[in-house]
C-alpha cells in the first residue's frame, strides 16, 4: 500500500477519535447543566412538598424529605402519626396552605432555612421555620 494513503487513513482515523471524543464532551456537558437546571430550590421544594401532602400523595411527597425523617418513621420515631402516610393524612386535612415568606430563604452550604406561614382549616396562622439539608445533591426537609 502506498505510504501517503496510509498517512492519510492515519489522519482520518485522529480526526474521527477527536471529533468523538468532542461530541461526547458536549453531550456530557449538556447533561449536566440540565441535570442543575431540573434540580430544585429549597423554596420550590417545600412547595413541591405541600402540593403532594395536600393531595394525600404519599410517595410523591417522600422525594422531599430527608431519609433521617423516613428513618424515623419507619421506627416508630413519631407513634402519634402512626406512619409516614399517617402523617401526611393528618397534615392534608389540617392543613389549608403555606405561604413562604419573600427573603427568608438562606443557603449556608449543605443545609438551608426558609420561613413560611402555616395556615389551618380555621383561618389560623402560625409561622414556621423550615430546615432542609442537601442529601444526595438535591435540597431535603429535614425539620
Amino acid at each position: 500500500m502506498n505510504l501517503n494513503i496510509m498517512k492519510n487513513m492515519g489522519k482520518k482515523k485522529l480526526i474521527l477519535i477527536v471529533l468523538g471524543f468532542a461530541i461526547a464532551l458536549s453531550l456530557i456537558v449538556t447533561l449536566s447543566i440540565h441535570s442543575e437546571s431540573t434540580k430544585k430550590t429549597p423554596s420550590q421544594v417545600i412547595t413541591a412538598f405541600v402540593d403532594a401532602a395536600k393531595h394525600d400523595q404519599i410517595k410523591e411527597s417522600k422525594k422531599y424529605v430527608s431519609k433521617d425523617i423516613l428513618d424515623a418513621f419507619e421506627h416508630g420515631g413519631f407513634a402519634y402519626y402512626g406512619s409516614y402516610g399517617g402523617f401526611i393524612t393528618d397534615y392534608a386535612s389540617k392543613t389549608k396552605s403555606v405561604q413562604l415568606l419573600s427573603n427568608t430563604q438562606k443557603i449556608k452550604g449543605q443545609s438551608a432555612t426558609i420561613d413560611a406561614n402555616v395556615i389551618d382549616n380555621y383561618g389560623e396562622k402560625e409561622k414556621t421555620t423550615f430546615y432542609l439539608i442537601k442529601e444526595d445533591g438535591e435540597w431535603k426537609i429535614a425539620k
